[in-house]
């Protein structure tokens, strides 16, 4: 399409084209873009990536904690005792957050 219509250069801005490669895509094709590639886009689709990102580099951000279950996640809840949580699935979801309870 690009090529067909004459196009210059493609922004790519939503996520999931993103992280799915398009920009790897186009250019590999040699056609311009811009816009992360699906390495570099990864901040986006994985908010435990981009949580460990910051608390390694010493970036304040929010407190946090990772989970492989969703069991794990309901016994943290239990213990911590706390209010209303906002939790983010890694991935792209249609819903990317969940509030509980």
């Amino acid at each position: 399409m690009q090529k067909e219509n004459e196009i210059g250069l493609t922004i790519v801005g939503p996520e999931v084209p993103l992280i799915a490669g398009v920009v790897d895509a186009f250019e590999e094709a040699g056609l311009k873009v811009f816009g992360p590639n699906a390495k570099a886009a990864v901040i986006e689709g994985s908010k435990e990536f981009a949580k460990d990102l910051m608390k390694n580099y010493d970036i304040p951000t929010a407190a946090y904690a990772a989970f492989t279950s969703f069991e794990e996640a309901k016994a943290y809840v239990e213990r911590k005792g706390c209010g209303r949580l906002l939790l983010k699935q890694t991935g792209l979801p249609q819903e990317k957050a969940s509030q509980w309870p």
